[in-house]
């Protein structure tokens, strides 16, 4: 059903060729709305949004290989930096997890040990950066 014949407007060859844009519009507008859905919800949801991401006629790679959509508008209220914060949290929870599983995979099948916890490596590594910063000229 074309926009006209919901709309029962008489279609001419000007307006047919009008509503023919207009779908072609929309389409491409539901087009990049999915595509940047899928890109946000891939982190939460990776073999969901990786599926529709295969089946889609538009794409040629893998969902994880590609780009963060791009912020067009990016709001300064306290509102949005609180969600940002969030995200943020969310997904560094998710990705602690996920070393948590890589790691107990290696103790258990390799039989590795870590030589420091998380925070001590840490740690180590500042200390390191800060006590060399003459190898980097430009950044301190």
């Amino acid at each position: 059903m074309t926009l006209a014949d919901r709309y029962g407007l008489p279609v001419t060859t000007s307006s047919a060729v009008a509503v023919e844009r207009y779908q072609d519009g929309m389409d491409n507008l539901l087009a990049y709305g999915l595509d940047v859905v899928l890109r946000l919800l891939h982190p939460f949801a990776p073999f969901v949004t990786e599926t529709v991401w295969q089946e889609l006629l538009w794409t040629k790679s893998n969902l994880i290989t590609e780009h963060w959509p791009k912020v067009i508008h990016k709001p300064s209220t306290a509102i949005a930096k609180r969600f940002e914060l969030e995200i943020i949290e969310i997904l560094a929870a998710k990705q602690k997890e996920t070393d948590k599983v890589a790691s107990a995979k290696l103790q258990k099948d390799l039989g590795w040990q870590p030589r420091h916890s998380f925070e001590e490596g840490f740690a180590q590594m500042v200390n390191w950066f800060q006590d060399n910063a003459a190898l980097w000229p430009h950044y301190s």
